[in-house]
């Protein structure tokens, strides 16, 4: 009887190491559930990184080429994304999570349409096509 009672223990000994083996090799150990702070696995999810279209245009709804456009993240240095077309179109990849808000300077003075202010655009949430308009720079005495 005692033979008996030990062999029960030491079957529920492996099976519970077994099962434990299963559960970590499809579920992961805890240590790397809750030790990260979120565990991401394949291609980001569609709402981490985005595809904006913007559109830069001055106050008569003209384009406007070579507007330096620059995003701004919550903290940290802006970086520069690229230049606006003949069109004044830029597409834009950015990652939600760093910020939005866009930096708009006009790098070449009165060429390409006139001499425009610099302008900083907020980006709404859940926005794939924006239109940011440009005034020109005034010169009061």
């Amino acid at each position: 009887m005692r033979q008996m009672n030990t062999l029960s223990k030491v079957f529920r000994i492996a099976a519970t190491g077994a099962v434990s083996m299963m559960l970590a090799a499809c579920y992961g150990t805890p240590a790397a559930m809750y030790g990260s702070p979120v565990a991401m696995y394949g291609a980001p999810p569609d709402d981490y990184w985005r595809t904006l279209s913007l559109r830069v245009k001055n106050v008569m709804g003209e384009p406007i080429e070579g507007i330096r456009v620059s995003f701004i993240p919550y903290s940290g240095d802006p970086s520069v994304l690229g230049n606006t077309d003949s069109a004044g179109e830029l597409l834009l990849d950015y990652d939600v999570s760093a910020g939005e808000l866009l930096g708009l300077d006009d790098t070449d003075g009165p060429d390409n349409g006139g001499d425009f202010q610099s302008k900083a655009v907020d980006i709404p949430p859940e926005t794939y096509e924006l239109d940011a308009v440009l005034e020109e720079k005034t010169d009061t005495p």
